[in-house]
């Protein structure tokens, strides 16, 4: 009785600990520990898994190998670019899905 004791109050000791580190997680983490992707090639991935694990590339190094890139010592200015022509570049408040096509 007191063997049955013991397990069960560990088993509830583990159950709590996993509850509670599942939560600790930050979303991102919880989205793509729900949906892991099985295969690497990124091509083969479905929704969810793509959502979930573009959010955590460049935290989990298991998903792709990444590395940092130092900045140079000069960087240089990017040349200006030409002038767009579409009306709602200077209309902030309109959503991109909204904006008309130019």
């Amino acid at each position: 009785m007191k063997l049955r004791r013991i397990a069960l109050g560990l088993l509830a000791a583990v159950a709590i600990a996993g509850v509670a580190g599942w939560f600790s997680l930050d979303k991102e983490t919880r989205d793509l520990l729900a949906t892991v992707p099985t295969n690497k090639d990124l091509l083969f991935w479905n929704e969810r898994q793509r959502d979930a694990a573009f959010r955590a590339l460049d935290r989990l190094t298991v998903l792709q190998k990444s590395r940092v890139i130092a900045a140079g010592p000069a960087p240089r200015p990017l040349p200006p670019g030409r002038r767009s022509s579409c009306p709602w570049t200077s209309m902030p408040s309109w959503p991109r899905s909204a904006a008309p096509r130019c």
